[in-house]
């Protein structure tokens, strides 16, 4: 009697073992049940990335600086408003802390001043020159700017950060507030698993 029900219940565990994630995988997908996912990510992934390789930009002297030229790099791009205020500054030194924080990696990765050429160019270039030494100034004329709307539709907005793959594609969207801790877990998981850069 006891090697009977003992067969009973060793049936019954194989049976469970197999048959067992059947059952519980139907009844959770007809209960409703759904498992949420939570992004891992801190900044808005543009998808599908937008590239701006068609752009060209020009330094302070007027000269022609096609997007194509920044390649190799990830590029941490601050597009300004006007001038720089308070929020542009403090946007330009998290950028400036995200790169050192990268330690070995900051290497693979360039900030960017990306401002339009209405606005007054000497005044980015002493901002720079005060405490943000690296930092590339690119200024984007009116038709540049019409044209990077028109790639990038409702994604670019000025005071806002983005991140630009070696490859010239835009790739993601800080708002003017974001965690610079956000930024840098970003970037690093980017240059951890992308082989880009």
């Amino acid at each position: 009697m006891k090697n009977s029900s003992r067969a009973m219940l060793t049936t019954f565990g194989l049976l469970m073992v197999f048959v067992g994630p059947f059952v519980m995988a139907y009844l959770l997908f007809y209960s409703g049940y759904h498992f949420s996912a939570k992004p891992v990510n801190h900044g808005q992934l543009i998808n599908p990335p937008v590239n701006i390789n068609r752009l060209v930009f020009r330094t302070v002297k007027g000269r022609a600086l096609p997007v194509s030229s920044l390649h190799g790099k990830w590029l941490m791009a601050y597009f300004a408003p006007h001038t720089c205020d308070k929020l542009c500054e403090i946007n330009l030194y998290n950028m400036r802390q995200v790169r050192k924080a990268l330690g070995r990696n900051q290497e693979k990765v360039d900030r960017l001043l990306l401002a339009t050429e209405s606005g007054a160019p000497s005044h980015f270039t002493e901002f720079i020159n005060k405490g943000f030494q690296g930092t590339q100034l690119a200024l984007i004329t009116g038709r540049e700017e019409a044209l990077l709307a028109k790639l990038a539709g409702h994604h670019i907005g000025k005071g806002e950060m983005y991140l630009i793959d070696p490859l010239g594609n835009i790739m993601m969207r800080y708002r003017p507030k974001a965690s610079p801790e956000g930024m840098l877990k970003d970037i690093k998981r980017l240059l951890k698993y992308s082989q880009l850069g």
